[in-house]
């Protein structure tokens, strides 16, 4: 859980730490580079930074065909980018809105949770368009009223008279912590689903709104404020970037890095190494029989156990085919720790957990079923090679290594060849 937590949050959690440093030395940082005031210049462009940062994430939500992060976007950019009409530049920090009871604590909120729930919905969806519209008019809504002095907005306190007629006064919820309540429970489901789901742009979320909580940003002024409410945009980008970074490296299925995270790291390879590529023994075959649902928990399966290979990485490589990269001291002990992870693997059970399909498979036979909960054996086939003394490039081991593979699968499947010098020798090790 640690590990999860972790590998989801590190980003928003360094960018929250840099941000409250960078509020709390601030004065120290004006007076040793401009003696303590801040250039006009440099006002403007801070002030107006999170507009900017939430332009850029419309942008970004447009491209992606991602209502969920349109919503998000347009609603930090209504919030932090309303201009202050008493002094022409920067945020509306104070005047009519109460800044000791931010309208953004109603706001956000609400619209990250649609947010959320329409991330992989285009807005021109029906679910999207209806999130869209629906987070619009909540914005309208609540800043007509916090703005006051309009009929609309007494027509809208009309309207929430009721919770006073009740026999319990549910407006202590909204005052309990300085109307963060609804702001707190949303970011901690944000975090709890950030780290069970290993969603970033959840996690993002949730810092978003640790980081505009009132008890935090009171007693700022305008400068940390604008700094604080950059940051609370850039945390949600950076968990956006960090989201399309896993779709375009990892494997939605398995979770490991993708023929393009291997092709990367082939690059950077340097003299010592090793790499091992499998294959699932039989997986059509396996396919056919207990379905396709069944044969990705096996790849899931398998998958999870290369993790923790000793001194490997491992990749999904296409397929029912995977690959193992051992770099430096590691890669001697290639060919073992490979043939300890067949042996392993060969030697526990999996267990079928989904009820069997019907394997009929053309029209006028008799439907048979597999018997409930059987054990199977999942073997695979292995081949590993190194550059050896002849130091050949990574393209030409990467063939030495399928190349063996291939040779053990011809020669009964379940073991491990291995490429040494110029010719392809065998594990001995094997399981009968």
């Amino acid at each position: 859980m640690f590990r999860r937590f972790a590998a989801v949050g590190a980003p928003s959690l360094l960018l929250i730490l840099s941000t409250f440093l960078l509020v709390h030395y601030q004065s120290r940082i004006l007076y040793a580079v401009w003696d303590g005031a801040l250039p006009a210049a440099w006002q403007n462009v801070i002030y107006y930074l999170p507009l900017i940062l939430a332009a850029v994430g419309v942008v970004v939500g447009l491209r992606m065909h991602s209502c969920g992060v349109l919503i998000v976007m347009l609603t930090l950019g209504v919030v932090f980018g309303m201009v202050n009409p008493s002094e022409g530049v920067g945020l509306r920090l104070s005047g009519k809105i109460n800044r000791d009871a931010p309208v953004f604590l109603l706001i956000m909120p609400v619209n990250y949770l649609l947010g959320l729930w329409t991330l992989r919905h285009s807005w021109r969806s029906r679910r999207g368009l209806w999130a869209l519209i629906s987070a619009l008019v909540w914005v309208g809504a609540i800043t007509t009223v916090a703005m006051g002095g309009s009929e609309t907005a007494d027509v809208l306190r009309q309207v929430t008279n009721w919770m006073t007629t009740l026999p319990v006064d549910l407006t202590v919820l909204l005052n309990l912590w300085e109307g963060a309540l609804l702001a707190v429970v949303m970011a901690a489901y944000m975090l709890a689903h950030a780290v069970r789901l290993h969603d970033p742009i959840a996690a993002g979320l949730g810092a978003s709104l640790i980081m505009n909580l009132p008890s935090i940003t009171r007693g700022l002024d305008d400068l940390s404020m604008a700094i604080v409410a950059g940051a609370a945009v850039l945390v949600v980008l950076v968990g956006i970037l960090e989201s399309m970074f896993v779709l375009a490296y990892r494997d939605g299925l398995t979770g490991l890095p993708g023929r393009r995270g291997l092709n990367d790291m082939l690059a950077q390879l340097g003299r010592r190494y090793a790499i091992a590529m499998l294959d699932v023994d039989h997986f059509k075959r396996f396919n056919d029989r207990f379905g396709h649902r069944t044969g990705d928990d096996v790849l899931k399966m398998i998958a999870a156990r290369m993790r923790s290979i000793p001194g490997g990485r491992a990749f999904r490589y296409g397929g029912e085919e995977f690959a193992v990269i051992f770099t430096g001291r590691a890669s001697p002990k290639a060919v073992a720790r490979m043939e300890c992870f067949r042996e392993g693997l060969a030697r526990t059970p999996f267990v079928i957990r989904h009820v069997p399909r019907s394997n009929k498979k053309a029209r006028g036979r008799k439907t048979t079923r597999i018997p409930s909960r059987p054990r199977v054996r999942i073997t695979v086939s292995i081949g590993v090679a190194a550059p050896g003394k002849g130091g050949k490039k990574v393209p030409e081991v990467l063939a030495a290594a399928d190349k063996a593979l291939y040779r053990a699968k011809r020669a009964g499947r379940n073991r491990v060849w291995w490429h040494e010098g110029a010719g392809i020798k065998k594990r001995t090790m094997q399981i009968s």
